[in-house]
């Protein structure tokens, strides 16, 4: 060995320690994350969770009830949530996501006499030419049943023969849906006795679809919130009023969707911060003005409830 080999040695020890302290001192010098960074993300999915015993001492008329957190999917509190219910006007909900996977993003549709056939009367006119988005945000705000069959009889233009009903159950069937049926686009009963209705699911389910509708259709569906909206058609401008008449008393609120037949009794869905943090309120077979009620008392109860 020469007398030179020592040195290399030290040399090359020195070098190497040179490396590691310069590793040890980029990680220590990566910024970490802090505890209000944590906190801050932590509280965009935050939920409540409800005690049952508190739940139970709010009186409901609806025989169902479902929340979940709107950004997370998860379920917070569910009472029969699985039964399988009449939706009335809720199916609205379902006509929208399907109308608008279907039609060209500028479509028109012009109101014909047999569109006007369903239960109520919001002031179409024969002939007038209303813009696809229009007429479905008029047809959310005011459950126009006259708008879903004038959207009902256009579809058929996009579905190769195949009626908006069952193409809308199609669909329903390929986003994982099980227990949503659709006889028409209104929810409205099938028939005069009012005994048949028009489309049935699942609170969760029409949840879950309300979750996924909004987040893919934002811009249609936080109209709903809104107490009145004008809309103006190449024959004569429409005011909506909103059949949620509650509205004024649900503070937080981001979206909604009433539903009421003789069958199905009174529905509601809404989205809602409870908590600062934006849940979905479903409550199906209550009564024409209980399902408001119940709903106010569920976000009341919640808003008082501890997150976890």
């Amino acid at each position: 060995m020469s007398d030179t080999t020592p040195t290399i040695s030290n040399k090359g020890g020195l070098f190497l320690a040179i490396i590691f302290l310069a590793i040890i001192f980029s990680i220590v010098s990566v910024p970490q994350k802090s505890k209000e960074t944590e906190v801050l993300q932590a509280s965009a999915t935050e939920s409540f969770s409800f005690s049952h015993s508190s739940f139970e001492n709010a009186i409901l008329e609806a025989d169902v009830a479902y929340i979940e957190n709107l950004e997370t999917g998860k379920a917070v509190y569910q009472k029969n949530a699985n039964q399988i219910l009449p939706l009335a006007s809720l199916t609205k909900i379902m006509t929208t996501y399907t109308a608008l996977s279907l039609f060209p993003e500028d479509a028109k549709i012009t109101i014909t006499e047999s569109d006007l056939r369903g239960a109520g009367d919001h002031g179409l006119i024969v002939g007038e030419v209303w813009n696809l988005k229009d007429l479905l945000i008029f047809m959310l705000v005011s459950s126009s049943n006259d708008a879903a069959l004038a959207i009902e009889r256009e579809a058929e233009k996009y579905t190769d023969g195949i009626s908006l009903p069952e193409y809308m159950t199609k669909q329903a069937r390929e986003l994982g849906f099980e227990t949503l049926s659709f006889e028409n686009a209104s929810g409205l009963d099938v028939d005069t006795n009012e005994t048949i209705p028009g489309a049935v699911g699942s609170a969760e389910e029409i949840t879950k679809l309300f979750n996924l509708t909004y987040k893919a259709y934002p811009e249609i569906f936080i109209q709903t919130k809104e107490a009145k909206i004008s809309f103006e058609t190449d024959t004569k401008i429409h005011t909506a009023e909103n059949t949620n008449i509650a509205l004024h008393s649900m503070p937080g609120i981001i979206s909604s969707k009433t539903g009421y037949t003789n069958t199905a009794g009174g529905n509601l869905s809404i989205i809602v911060n409870i908590q600062n943090v934006p849940h979905i309120v479903t409550v199906l077979h209550s009564s024409r003005g209980g399902r408001f009620e119940d709903v106010e008392k569920i976000i009341e109860l919640a808003n008082q409830e501890n997150t976890i």
